[in-house]
């Protein structure tokens, strides 16, 4: 379900996340939780119209910046666990999965909830 100016694919990796984890692939739940949280906060900047940093420490500063220190720490604990996901020798488990879900949902819930404060 779409809502304020989030695009679609937030939500489709939200929902490919919940697979993953459905089907036990906790290393691509977490990445995929991840880069819905990124895109969510990359289309609120967008919104906003301020430049989107490449760099993923830039945007958790953004955050900072913005007023917003609890979702930039979400946002860093989901980069901390989408970096265990793809570089790590060790894997993620399935509670570090389930915890990227929970996190990436509220973050998207926040962001949702920062466009009617904008």
């Amino acid at each position: 379900m779409r809502t304020h100016n989030l695009s679609q694919k937030v939500y489709t990796l939200l929902n490919e996340a919940k697979l993953d984890l459905e089907h036990k692939s906790f290393n691509k739940a977490a990445s995929a939780a991840y880069f819905a949280a990124r895109m969510a906060l990359e289309d609120f900047l967008a919104f906003l119209k301020t430049p989107i940093p490449r760099r993923d420490d830039k945007l958790v500063h953004v955050l900072v910046n913005l007023g917003h220190v609890d979702a930039a720490q979400i946002l860093e604990e989901l980069y901390i666990l989408r970096k265990k996901a793809d570089y790590d020798r060790s894997e993620v488990t399935q509670r570090d999965a389930e915890r990227a879900l929970s996190l990436a949902s509220q973050f998207v819930s926040s962001v949702e909830s920062f466009h009617t404060k904008w």
